[in-house]
């Protein structure tokens, strides 16, 4: 009976690592796997290292949440939106935009200042 457990056990441990190598392999990131999955970000580390799995961590700074690089705030700042704007445009909160802007040192146009000058 023991015997039959430790191999329910290792088929079980073999489809989790096949089905989260399938996540990695579609390009989903950590969090996007954990959310898909009802887990916790850590929850997927610790399955990584657990089952040895190729997935590398995408790194926040350089890709957001929806999937904007820096170089989308960059083109939207060169074009006149401001930080409002530009976080309705891409559909991520202003806190965001003001990230990226300090973080790479992007300069958007106040918009206040343009609401002023319309009026």
């Amino acid at each position: 009976m023991i015997e039959e457990y430790h191999k329910m056990k290792a088929r079980h441990d073999k489809e989790i690592a096949t089905y989260m190598q399938k996540l990695a392999d579609a390009g989903y990131s950590r969090c996007q796997a954990a959310q898909l999955l009802g887990k916790n970000t850590s929850s997927i580390t610790n399955m990584v290292k657990k089952y040895n799995l190729n997935w590398p961590v995408k790194l926040s700074g350089s890709e957001g949440r929806r999937g904007h690089v820096a170089k989308n705030y960059m083109d939207l700042a060169e074009a006149g939106f401001s930080k409002t704007k530009t976080a309705r445009l891409l559909g991520v909160h202003f806190n965001t935009v003001d990230y990226m802007a300090k973080k790479h040192r992007i300069k958007f146009v106040d918009g206040r200042e343009k609401e002023l000058n319309d009026a």
